[in-house]
């Protein structure tokens, strides 16, 4: 991972420089469950901890308080979720942006801030914050 706790995190967390850094845990190609890494960054910003979780090959689901007791261990007051699409389709589901709200919701009057949510396929990525989802 080129973006390890205590470092900060590089080029302004572009989707393409994530996905490099996070090959290594996600690896669409030979995955047949979905899976998502949750990164907690301080305003500094560096990266402080990672959270990885596996879901089933329709779905996973994300752990909105571990997610907020991991931020505040961590001292981390924004967070960048990606997670894998075995099947190949990048674009989000409705669930996927479902979740991806409320989590926004619950973060919000916490202080805390999602900064992407990008999904990753074996060739393809999408962006919620390049897509204006956020």
């Amino acid at each position: 991972m080129a973006s390890l706790p205590g470092q900060p995190p590089h080029a302004s967390m572009i989707p393409e420089t994530l996905i490099t850094a996070l090959s290594n845990h996600l690896d669409p190609v030979h995955m047949v469950r979905e899976t998502s890494v949750t990164l907690f960054i301080t305003d500094r910003p560096a990266v402080t901890d990672a959270m990885i979780i596996e879901g089933g090959s329709d779905g996973l689901t994300l752990p909105f308080r571990e997610i907020w007791d991991r931020s505040q261990r961590a001292d981390a007051r924004h967070i960048l979720l990606m997670h894998t699409h075995p099947s190949g389709d990048p674009r989000p589901s409705t669930q996927d942006i479902r979740v991806t709200r409320r989590l926004c919701v619950f973060m919000r009057p916490r202080g805390m801030r999602l900064m992407d949510h990008i999904i990753l396929t074996q060739d393809q990525y999408f962006s919620f914050r390049l897509h204006r989802m956020l």
